[in-house]
């Protein structure tokens, strides 16, 4: 069962959402903080629609080169 919202619009509108909207921002910079995290969140602020943002920083994972198929 998804839980109902109220969301109180800018415009003064109110809009109910069931369940929120999920967005995933994925930062491949190795800089945290940096213009490409910066630029995320800027981008998520100006959406409208009520929404949950979800950072995902590559940085924060070991990821190894391909090491080929014949490996």
């Amino acid at each position: 069962m998804s839980k109902k919202t109220t969301h109180l619009l800018r415009n003064g509108g109110v809009t109910e959402v069931i369940g929120m909207k999920k967005i995933l921002g994925i930062i491949g910079s190795p800089r945290k903080l940096g213009n490409s995290e910066i630029m995320i969140k800027e981008i998520s602020r100006h959406i409208s629609v009520p929404h949950e943002l979800h950072l995902l920083r590559l940085q924060d994972f070991k990821i190894l080169p391909c090491r080929g198929c014949y490996h």
